[in-house]
Protein backbone atom coordinates (compact mmCIF):
# COMPACT_ATOMS: atom_id res chain seq x y z
CA UNK A 1 0.00 0.00 0.00
CA UNK A 2 1.22 3.55 -0.63
CA UNK A 3 3.27 5.29 2.06
CA UNK A 4 0.54 7.89 2.64
CA UNK A 5 -2.24 5.31 3.12
CA UNK A 6 -3.67 5.21 6.67
CA UNK A 7 -2.81 1.49 6.88
CA UNK A 8 0.84 1.91 5.86
CA UNK A 9 3.59 1.72 8.47
CA UNK A 10 3.78 5.52 8.45
CA UNK A 11 0.01 5.89 8.73
CA UNK A 12 -0.16 3.42 11.62
CA UNK A 13 2.68 5.23 13.43
CA UNK A 14 0.91 8.58 13.05
CA UNK A 15 -2.31 7.05 14.37
CA UNK A 16 -0.53 5.52 17.36
CA UNK A 17 1.10 8.86 18.14
CA UNK A 18 -2.35 10.42 18.41
CA UNK A 19 -3.48 7.64 20.75
CA UNK A 20 -0.46 7.35 23.03
CA UNK A 21 0.26 10.19 25.45
CA UNK A 22 3.77 11.66 25.36
CA UNK A 23 4.66 9.63 22.27
CA UNK A 24 7.04 10.95 19.66
CA UNK A 25 7.89 9.89 16.12
CA UNK A 26 11.57 10.22 15.25
CA UNK A 27 10.58 10.27 11.56
CA UNK A 28 13.72 9.02 9.89
CA UNK A 29 12.33 10.14 6.52
CA UNK A 30 12.38 13.83 7.47
CA UNK A 31 14.69 14.09 10.47
CA UNK A 32 17.97 15.83 9.49
CA UNK A 33 19.73 13.97 12.31
CA UNK A 34 19.38 10.76 10.27
CA UNK A 35 21.98 11.62 7.58
CA UNK A 36 23.94 13.72 10.07
CA UNK A 37 24.60 10.67 12.27
CA UNK A 38 26.08 8.84 9.27
CA UNK A 39 28.03 11.93 8.23
CA UNK A 40 29.48 12.43 11.71
CA UNK A 41 30.13 8.77 12.49
CA UNK A 42 29.70 6.08 9.83
CA UNK A 43 31.42 7.82 6.92
CA UNK A 44 34.43 8.77 9.01
CA UNK A 45 34.60 5.28 10.53
CA UNK A 46 34.68 3.65 7.08
CA UNK A 47 37.44 6.01 5.97
CA UNK A 48 39.50 5.54 9.13
CA UNK A 49 39.15 1.76 9.27
CA UNK A 50 40.32 1.54 5.66
CA UNK A 51 43.29 3.79 6.39
CA UNK A 52 41.96 6.30 3.89
CA UNK A 53 42.33 3.77 1.08
CA UNK A 54 38.78 3.70 -0.24
CA UNK A 55 37.96 3.46 -3.94
CA UNK A 56 34.29 2.43 -3.93
CA UNK A 57 31.51 2.22 -1.37
CA UNK A 58 28.31 0.33 -2.16
CA UNK A 59 25.33 1.49 -0.11
CA UNK A 60 21.73 0.33 -0.31
CA UNK A 61 19.24 3.18 0.01
CA UNK A 62 16.24 3.25 2.30
CA UNK A 63 15.28 6.34 4.24
CA UNK A 64 18.26 8.04 2.61
CA UNK A 65 20.11 8.86 5.80
CA UNK A 66 22.86 6.31 5.39
CA UNK A 67 23.57 6.88 1.70
CA UNK A 68 23.39 10.66 2.14
CA UNK A 69 25.54 10.99 5.25
CA UNK A 70 28.19 8.46 4.28
CA UNK A 71 28.54 9.68 0.71
CA UNK A 72 28.72 13.34 1.70
CA UNK A 73 31.45 12.66 4.28
CA UNK A 74 33.49 10.40 2.02
CA UNK A 75 33.31 12.83 -0.90
CA UNK A 76 34.60 15.56 1.43
CA UNK A 77 37.48 13.38 2.56
CA UNK A 78 38.34 12.21 -0.96
CA UNK A 79 36.29 13.37 -3.98
CA UNK A 80 37.66 10.46 -6.04
CA UNK A 81 35.79 7.87 -3.96
CA UNK A 82 33.00 6.38 -6.03
CA UNK A 83 29.64 5.95 -4.30
CA UNK A 84 27.39 3.23 -5.70
CA UNK A 85 23.77 3.49 -4.57
CA UNK A 86 21.66 0.35 -4.61
CA UNK A 87 17.89 0.29 -4.96
CA UNK A 88 15.60 -2.73 -5.31
CA UNK A 89 13.41 -3.17 -8.38
CA UNK A 90 10.00 -1.77 -7.45
CA UNK A 91 11.44 1.25 -5.65
CA UNK A 92 11.97 4.70 -7.15
CA UNK A 93 15.05 6.01 -5.33
CA UNK A 94 17.60 5.32 -8.08
CA UNK A 95 18.66 7.92 -10.61
CA UNK A 96 18.34 8.55 -13.48
CA UNK A 97 14.60 7.93 -13.48
CA UNK A 98 14.99 5.52 -16.42
CA UNK A 99 16.43 2.97 -13.96
CA UNK A 100 12.99 2.81 -12.36
CA UNK A 101 11.28 1.79 -15.60
CA UNK A 102 9.47 -1.10 -13.88
CA UNK A 103 7.66 1.48 -11.77
CA UNK A 104 6.50 1.03 -8.22
CA UNK A 105 5.64 -2.55 -7.32
CA UNK A 106 6.02 -4.79 -4.32
CA UNK A 107 9.26 -6.51 -3.47
CA UNK A 108 10.32 -8.64 -0.52
CA UNK A 109 13.64 -7.09 0.51
CA UNK A 110 12.95 -5.08 3.66
CA UNK A 111 14.43 -1.85 4.96
CA UNK A 112 15.44 -0.32 1.63
CA UNK A 113 13.70 1.30 -1.29
CA UNK A 114 10.46 3.24 -1.23
CA UNK A 115 7.51 4.36 -3.29
CA UNK A 116 8.28 7.98 -2.40
CA UNK A 117 11.41 10.10 -2.10
CA UNK A 118 12.26 10.65 1.59
CA UNK A 119 13.02 14.26 2.46
CA UNK A 120 16.45 13.43 3.93
CA UNK A 121 17.89 11.73 0.86
CA UNK A 122 20.37 13.78 -1.16
CA UNK A 123 21.31 11.74 -4.21
CA UNK A 124 23.82 14.23 -5.63
CA UNK A 125 26.76 12.42 -4.00
CA UNK A 126 25.93 9.04 -5.55
CA UNK A 127 28.03 8.43 -8.65
CA UNK A 128 26.07 5.47 -9.97
CA UNK A 129 22.89 3.61 -9.08
CA UNK A 130 22.28 -0.09 -9.55
CA UNK A 131 18.99 -1.96 -9.28
CA UNK A 132 18.71 -5.45 -7.75
CA UNK A 133 15.99 -8.05 -7.50
CA UNK A 134 14.73 -10.06 -4.56
CA UNK A 135 16.13 -13.44 -5.58
CA UNK A 136 19.74 -12.32 -5.98
CA UNK A 137 19.51 -10.24 -2.81
CA UNK A 138 18.32 -13.17 -0.71
CA UNK A 139 20.78 -15.57 -2.36
CA UNK A 140 23.72 -13.30 -1.48
CA UNK A 141 22.39 -12.68 2.04
CA UNK A 142 22.28 -16.45 2.59
CA UNK A 143 25.84 -16.76 1.34
CA UNK A 144 26.99 -14.11 3.80
CA UNK A 145 25.25 -16.01 6.58
CA UNK A 146 26.59 -19.42 5.57
CA UNK A 147 30.09 -18.56 4.38
CA UNK A 148 30.97 -15.53 6.53
CA UNK A 149 28.86 -16.15 9.64
CA UNK A 150 27.29 -12.71 9.33
CA UNK A 151 23.76 -12.19 10.61
CA UNK A 152 22.34 -10.11 7.77
CA UNK A 153 19.16 -9.67 5.81
CA UNK A 154 18.13 -9.07 2.25
CA UNK A 155 19.29 -5.47 2.15
CA UNK A 156 22.87 -6.59 2.82
CA UNK A 157 22.49 -9.20 0.11
CA UNK A 158 21.27 -6.42 -2.16
CA UNK A 159 24.45 -4.42 -1.56
CA UNK A 160 26.63 -7.48 -2.12
CA UNK A 161 24.79 -8.34 -5.34
CA UNK A 162 25.44 -4.84 -6.63
CA UNK A 163 29.09 -4.96 -5.54
CA UNK A 164 29.66 -8.21 -7.37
Amino acid sequence: MPFDHVGSHIGVALDLQKQLPRSHILDQYKNPSNPLAHYDETGQEIFDQCGGKVDYVVISAGTGGQVTGISRKLKELDPKIQIIGVDPNGSILAQPETLNKEGIHSYKVEGIGYDFIPRVIDRQYVDKWLKTDDQESFDYARRLIKEEGMLVGGSSGCALAAAI
